[in-house]
């Protein structure tokens, strides 16, 4: 038996129907956000309601003309769907609502959340870096983290992969503003890393970008001083056209040239000397760039040592 009507309700029973359905509409929105027992308890989800109420399968629009008109007739799916989805996120409509208006103003929790955020971000940039994932690397640059973001040794993205020599990854990061000069804790930059590792391609793109051949790390070694240590000539030869330094020492005193000569790179040793490599200074310990040609064995190290006499006597006229 349907139950009676109160002296103020209406007595037409299509206006009587609407009521109900928004009564009950209301209704599945408070105990939606009361109980979070709505997809449990309410048969709407699984489509039983779409067929029992005329007004969400579209019909409601059909029958009552001052509501529908054209645009409900042609558009009437769309609608159904939206309020279907304002209906089950009625509560995160009014958190919205709230973080759009112009009052909000963020506590204190909020502001910590978003620097945990920007933390985990950071962190992804950097290990995104490490194992060259292309898709997240761009993912936390769009979420606003900073290129040159260091980890706790002072390394960027930058000079994560130019240890790895993959000029297309070094490329992509310095077209995105990425510091060709940035250094790590211990000084080191990516052109001293590339001159280490000897990617001649991977120099001069940082050279494209600004790189400072005259940067030295902790121990004063600079560019140069790798590439001589490693053999790298044609490094050594765009280092040097670039204005490195030929006589820089480290802390020991150690000049490019006797790295050269230490290790029997005898090209390298006429590079550097062409370039004006002086053959007289001495490291801490009182030795010259033939000292340390005459402790190797090799034969590259004999023909170093009359080479680096030559010189010598040279400068001595």
């Amino acid at each position: 038996m349907n139950k009676p009507l109160r002296g103020d309700e209406p007595t037409d029973p299509f206006i009587q129907r609407n009521m109900l359905r928004k009564h009950r509409i209301r209704l599945v929105k408070q105990e939606a956000r009361a109980t979070g027992r709505f997809f449990r308890k309410f048969p709407s989800v699984t489509g039983k309601f779409l067929r029992k109420v005329p007004g969400a399968t579209g019909n409601f629009f059909h029958k009552v003309p001052e509501v529908s008109g054209n645009l409900f007739r042609k558009f009437h799916k769309p609608i159904i769907i939206g309020a279907t989805a304002l209906t089950l996120i009625g509560g995160t409509v009014a958190a919205v609502s709230l973080t759009s208006s112009e009052d909000f103003t963020p506590s204190g929790d909020e502001i910590q959340l978003q620097h945990a955020d920007q933390a985990q971000i950071k962190k992804q940039l950097l290990a995104s870096s490490k194992n060259w994932d292309v898709r997240r690397l761009k993912d936390a640059l769009q979420k606003g983290v900073s290129i040159d973001s260091q980890d706790e040794f002072g390394e960027t993205p930058l000079l994560i992969i130019s240890r790895t020599g993959k000029i297309g990854c070094m490329k992509f990061l310095l077209d995105r503003g990425a510091n060709p000069n940035v250094q790590d804790n211990t000084g080191w930059s990516a052109l001293i890393n590339v001159s280490r590792e000897g990617n001649l391609k991977a120099a001069k793109l940082l050279f494209e970008f600004g790189a400072n051949p005259k940067l030295f790390n902790k121990n004063r070694e600079t560019a140069l001083f790798w590439a001589a240590t490693k053999g790298h000539n044609d490094i050594a030869k765009l280092l040097l056209k670039k204005g490195a330094n030929v006589n820089s020492t480290s802390i020991h005193g150690v000049t490019p040239l006797m790295q050269a000569a230490a290790y029997g790179h005898r090209e390298l040793c006429l590079t550097l000397l062409s370039a004006g490599a002086s053959v007289t200074t001495v490291d801490e310990d009182e030795r010259t760039a033939k000292d340390f040609a005459s402790m190797g064995n090799s034969r590259e190290h004999r023909k170093i040592i009359p080479l680096l006499k030559e010189y010598e006597s040279r400068n001595a006229h």
